[in-house]
């Protein structure tokens, strides 16, 4: 997290205010997890973040010289994302082979 004020003291304070709010919001979360509310919430949340991603879209798509480098950029997105995926499948396997294999000492 970056500070923008200048003093170490300003910083700091930040910082542990950021993460007191972590800490609050975890354990509000934690409490109202059975409320009925908090599901409507969800749905909100959803809706929220798929006009967030629909507003980030129109806005790439409007950027006149992101579109004329997407040959450019096109090709290294697709990189990136391929070795992502790519990486996520690695872990799933070792940590199933792993961590969640049938046969161990500990197994009845």
């Amino acid at each position: 997290m970056q500070c923008i004020s200048s003093g170490f003291f300003n910083c700091r304070l930040s910082y542990v205010s950021y993460r007191f709010a972590v800490v609050c919001r975890n354990r509000a979360g934690y409490l109202l997890r059975n409320w009925s509310f908090v599901a409507r919430l969800e749905r909100g949340v959803s809706l929220t973040v798929w006009a967030l991603l629909f507003v980030f879209g129109v806005t790439i798509g409007s950027n006149r010289e992101l579109i004329a480098n997407f040959g450019r950029f096109g090709w290294q997105a697709a990189v990136i994302a391929c070795l992502g995926v790519a990486g996520s499948f690695a872990v799933v396997f070792v940590v199933r082979r792993y961590f969640f294999r049938k046969g161990g000492c500990d197994e009845r």
